[in-house]
């Protein structure tokens, strides 16, 4: 994690902060209150002093995404940049239909892609069809059933961050776009039927494993750091809100890095002591919503 002015940072590296309360000790800032009670207003100052520390919040990523997007649903056949665009889109989307479970494959796709997009000659365009590569292969991740499948798009974005840096701004913005629960918001599915919770529950799950396989492949622009600060608060929230989709979610997470965050011992069966004690316990056991996640979660945290 390294010092730079806001407007260069991309928004895993942090920026200076004189009145963050993230301690400068590793091992502090990924501590969960002991205790079962947590007090949501210190919960949510906290969620949003973490994401202060980087360069650009949830919200300011989320509405570039929402912007980008727009290029492509704003229907203007008429004017020569959307032609151009859309033509670009179904070039691009050819190369993006190859990505298979190979190394060598993903690093193939990912030159293809950069040297097609640098091949424009123009920053606008640039920009715009980064934010849609990322959205189509976070579309793609999210529409798998499988987490093998979900991880060979991701271990692709990871290769697009590598080759080109800006690409993290667009990645991040559109995972933050697709899944609340990655910027730290309970996702709205009370209302739900059954069946249509195990779809919006998978989706969210499959776009988690996503994010964290970001940590897997690039270190570099997806420091381990920001995991480890991020998944205590993740799991605060869970202890605090109870959501239904906590714990899918948290096994999502864990079963695609845990053995990443596990090079650091004891501060990940600190982690794991906490969701087995206080989490799960505290989840709402809701027959045909959440009892086999959190079956699958008692043996995943069990097994770690």
């Amino acid at each position: 994690l390294t010092d730079k002015p806001k407007s260069s940072n991309p928004p895993l590296e942090t920026k200076p902060h004189s009145h963050s309360v993230i301690p400068s000790n590793p091992s502090d800032h990924s501590s969960i209150p002991a205790n079962a009670e947590i007090n949501k207003t210190k919960l949510e100052n906290e969620i949003q002093t973490f994401f202060e520390s980087y360069s650009l919040l949830p919200s300011d990523l989320v509405s570039m995404a929402t912007d980008l997007d727009s290029v492509f649903t704003s229907n203007q056949p008429s004017l020569d940049t959307y032609r151009i665009l859309k033509e670009e889109s179904w070039q691009l989307q050819s190369i993006l239909n190859r990505v298979a479970f190979q190394r060598d494959v993903i690093q193939t796709c990912a030159l293809q892609l950069i040297h097609r997009i640098q091949s424009y000659h123009n920053p606008d365009c640039e920009i715009v069809m980064r934010n849609y590569v990322a959205k189509r292969l976070i579309e793609k991740g999210m529409e798998s059933t499988e987490p093998t499948v979900c991880m060979s798009f991701s271990f692709l974005l990871a290769e697009l961050a590598s080759l080109d840096p800006l690409f993290v701004n667009m990645i991040m913005g559109q995972l933050y776009k697709q899944c609340p629960q990655i910027r730290l918001e309970v996702p709205e599915s009370g209302a739900l039927s059954a069946e249509k919770f195990e779809s919006v529950m998978m989706k969210h799950s499959m776009v988690i494993r996503l994010f964290a396989g970001l940590f897997l492949m690039n270190s570099r622009s997806f420091p381990i750091e920001f995991a480890w600060k991020w998944i205590p608060l993740f799991v605060q929230l869970a202890d605090c809100t109870h959501f239904l989709e906590a714990p899918q979610n948290l096994e999502a997470f864990l079963e695609t890095c845990g053995f990443l965050l596990q090079r650091d011992g004891a501060r990940f069966a600190k982690l794991l002591k906490h969701i087995n004690e206080i989490t799960i316990p505290s989840l709402s056991d809701v027959p045909s919503f959440t009892s086999g996640s959190i079956a699958r979660l008692k043996i995943l945290v069990s097994d770690g």
